[in-house]
């Protein structure tokens, strides 16, 4: 048999096979019984018989024989169960029941049989062992559950051929070293529905929580009501789906459904139905409940019909935790691979900036042999990133493949709502639109719920000016038929604003102050994000200044101070990483310097008698043959003024048209002109102020949203024909957030600083003295770009002395702080 605890018996620590001890002494038996066995001594001893280790001379093999306690030997009806439970047993061929070897009787008449022995552990003692180290109960384990369904398995077979065991607990269940599960002491079985209850007189044992022999027969703590009330004819297999299912409720909540105390037992098996399950169930497996309930049902009938229903049960939870097991592992294979797609991603990132430095450190005409060592860090970057996505790309198929074994599992849609988000991110962070859609609505599919604040969050802007008390108006910048169009949503009251929670995304507030000029303040709000107009280096809001009425002039447009997303368009041409950079308050012209204006340029100069400057800054054409020098493009009339010619190059023009054909120092020297005359400090724009000037602070990829539509910017493809340029402000689409024109398209802008090929050190946009001869930016789109040349993040870097017809210049000016 086993070291299992008999019924009657009390363990003595340590409890090892064959240190199982009872009070009282053991009745003697000869040393030798028959010809073949040989006494080795108790096992145990129980409230009907006792076990003994006997040696089997002729297979040489141990056994343990079960023995009829003498006291009760002289009843006729126990020695018949006794032999019944062994021809009983011997019946159930079956991996979980005990085998039967042989039946005999000693010399005193008593009766014997002897079975394997198993070395092992009962049930119970698991279960205590279980429960052990913990302040309460632990719950039920995958191997627990497994065992259950393995005794189903058993009672199923005795069940098939008309047994009932009748006193199903984990005293009764022997696990044995070798991983047998087995159901021991059949001894109270009914072995057909049409035999009669046992009426036989009762027997107390020394424990009363043990199987009673009696009307009641079994164990009051796992006895199901009819076995309570002794009904023979309704007994059956329901009977021990009760017990099994009590069991059952032991591993969930640890304890039977009736308490362990069996007094307390028989008093609620004669009260009525118990509640289901008697403790808290919001922490257990809502299959092993569900399971729980039925199998302990009050009435038989409300039970699974057959114990193989219920081994199904458990079967069916069983499988679900071997794949969660599978899919938990698949899992952690997921998060192994985290922390090297980390490290190479921030690789990439640290290669790619020491390739832009060694870049920028170059002459942009430097020989390939310089630039080796550049393109070496942006191969290895290029590399890096490849590896980065192959890798992300198995991340995340290992993750869609634990879901595909537990499509609830939280903890792989976790990982994948992790992901997206950061993905999201980097998207957002690029200003790649359709990206960002698409992670968003990736990782509203994959569990985030838990992102659902984060996703829908909006942002708080705080906002003052200089003077205070300024009416402000919000506008949304929604995008209507693919265009950002403002619409008025509200007063905000008048400024200071501090702290106010506005909505995600792209906003206008229009600033009204009387005596002072309109501003439009654009105002972009990322998740959880804080717009508060803090300059670098600063800790306190820089106010926006509202300019007095007539510093500024029609034609001019106010840019207040502050951040913009520069950069970040991956399709765009010499583009940048999206960065956030802070540009200081200056104003723009509204449109490119036109053909009367830099007309006006020149005249003057000659009638200041500086004819040798006019004719340096004349715009001139190429020429079309070897040798040749660059040809004027306005003539002079009678009197020796400048005047503009019916077409250039072939292309008509006109005074509103802008100035082209001008290099970078004729489009400087315009700028001083101005700046003389006017008193006011005219200067080309800076190339982010360009870009400011041109996106707003959102990161639109063109001056109206994301959506490029040619016949919107006069370039490529908007109209038939050869492409022209036109008159300044004429396309009314073609206007940035702020009011200005024609930076899409048309022609292309001068700007005031030098060419670099990588992002500036700093987030603060200085505005410099220029000199020498290295190549400058020009910004913009024209007449002759197709998309990619004119969105607003594309760059250019000329040489100053260039000139091309989709080249022109307008100008700016600083305001002071």
């Amino acid at each position: 048999m086993s070291d299992r605890v008999p019924d009657g018996c009390e363990p003595t620590e340590p409890t090892e096979p064959g240190e199982w001890h009872d009070s009282r002494e053991p009745a003697p038996i000869p040393s030798r019984i028959g010809d073949r066995l040989v006494d080795e001594g108790l096992i145990g001893r129980g409230g009907m018989a006792e076990v003994r280790r006997v040696l089997d001379l002729v297979l040489n093999r141990r056994l343990a024989m079960k023995i009829l306690l003498p006291e009760l030997a002289k009843s006729e009806e126990l020695r018949r169960r006794f032999l019944a439970e062994a021809q009983a047993t011997a019946q159930l061929q079956h991996p979980g029941i005990v085998p039967v070897v042989d039946l005999g009787e000693l010399p005193d008449g008593r009766p014997w049989f002897t079975m394997a022995e198993v070395h092992g552990g009962t049930f119970a003692r698991h279960l205590r062992e279980h429960r052990a180290g913990h302040d309460s109960w632990p719950g039920p384990s995958r191997e627990h559950v497994d065992h259950l369904r393995r005794v189903c398995q058993a009672v199923a077979h005795a069940h098939a051929r008309g047994v009932v065991h009748r006193d199903l607990k984990p005293d009764n269940i022997l696990l044995g070293e070798l991983g047998e599960v087995l159901v021991l002491d059949w001894g109270v079985a009914k072995l057909s529905a049409s035999e009669e209850p046992w009426v036989a007189d009762a027997i107390e044992t020394e424990r009363p929580e043990v199987t009673r022999v009696g009307r009641a027969i079994g164990t009051p703590c796992y006895m199901a009501p009819e076995q309570a009330r002794a009904e023979a004819e309704v007994i059956g297999p329901p009977t021990d789906v009760y017990a099994l299912g009590a069991i059952l409720h032991e591993l969930l909540v640890g304890e039977p459904p009736l308490g362990r105390h069996p007094d307390v037992a028989r008093r609620r098996l004669r009260e009525g139905p118990p509640p289901a399950l008697s403790n808290d169930t919001d922490r257990l497996p809502e299959e092993l409940v569900a399971c729980c309930r039925r199998a302990i049902a009050w009435r038989p009938e409300d039970r699974h019909a057959t114990v193989l229903e219920l081994a199904a049960d458990l079967s069916a939870w069983l499988d679900g935790v071997r794949r969660r097991e599978q899919a938990l592992a698949i899992v952690a294979h997921a998060d192994a691979m985290r922390p090297t797609i980390e490290r190479d991603r921030r690789r990439a990132e640290t290669r790619l900036a020491e390739a832009n430095a060694k870049l920028d450190a170059l002459d942009p005409h430097a020989s390939p042999e310089l630039k080796k060592e550049a393109w070496s860090c942006e191969d290895e970057s290029l590399e890096l990133e490849r590896r980065v996505t192959v890798a992300e790309v198995e991340r995340v198929r290992s993750l869609q493949a634990a879901l595909e074994l537990v499509p609830d599992l939280p903890e792989a849609l976790d990982r994948l709502a992790d992901h997206h988000r950061s993905a999201l991110q980097r998207a957002e962070a690029r200003g790649d639109v359709e990206e960002t859609a698409r992670q968003e609505a990736l990782l509203r599919g994959h569990g985030g719920h838990r992102h659902l604040e984060w996703l829908d969050a909006g942002g708080r802007l705080t906002l003052l000016t200089e003077p205070p008390g300024a009416r402000a108006e919000l506008h949304a910048c929604p995008v209507r038929d693919r265009r950002f169009v403002a619409e008025s949503v509200g007063e905000l009251g008048t400024t200071p604003l501090v702290d106010l929670a506005i909505s995600r995304g792209s906003h206008a507030v229009r600033l009204t102050l009387s005596g002072h000029h309109d501003t439009w303040y654009p105002v972009f709000l990322e998740r959880e994000g804080h717009w508060q107009g803090l300059r670098p280096g600063d800790d306190a809001t820089l106010p926006v200044r509202l300019p007095k009425l007539g510093e500024i002039d029609d034609d001019e447009v106010h840019v207040p101070a502050g951040w913009f997303q520069s950069g970040g368009d991956p399709r765009a041409t010499d583009g940048l990483p999206l960065r956030w950079l802070w540009v200081d308050a200056f104003v723009v012209k509204k449109h490119p310097v036109t053909n009367a204006e830099y007309l006006e340029f020149l005249n003057d100069l000659v009638a200041q008698g500086r004819r040798e400057e006019a004719e340096r800054a004349l715009p001139r054409e190429e020429p079309t043959t070897a040798g040749e020098r660059p040809r004027p493009v306005f003539r002079r009339d009678a009197d020796g003024l400048h005047v503009l010619p019916e077409s250039i190059e072939g292309r008509p023009t006109g005074r509103d048209w802008p100035v082209t054909l001008v290099d970078w120092w004729s489009a400087q020297a315009h700028a001083r002109w101005l700046a003389e005359k006017t008193g006011r400090p005219w200067r080309l724009l800076h190339d982010q102020e360009w870009e400011k000037a041109a996106r707003g602070v959102d990161g639109r990829h063109f001056s109206w949203g994301s959506h490029f539509e040619p016949a919107w910017a006069s370039a490529l493809g908007g109209e038939s024909g050869r492409p022209v340029a036109g008159p300044v402000g004429t396309n009314a689409v073609d206007v940035s957030p702020w009011g200005v024109t024609g930076l899409t398209g048309n022609v292309r802008d001068w700007c005031l600083n030098s060419y670099r090929r990588g992002p500036e050190a700093t987030s603060l946009v200085t505005i410099d003295a220029v000199g020498g001869s290295e190549p400058r930016f020009v910004r913009g789109g024209s007449h002759l770009s197709t998309e990619s040349f004119c969105r607003a993040a594309t760059r250019f870097g000329i040489e100053p002395e260039a000139r091309f017809t989709g080249v022109g210049f307008r100008l700016a000016r600083s305001l002071p702080r």
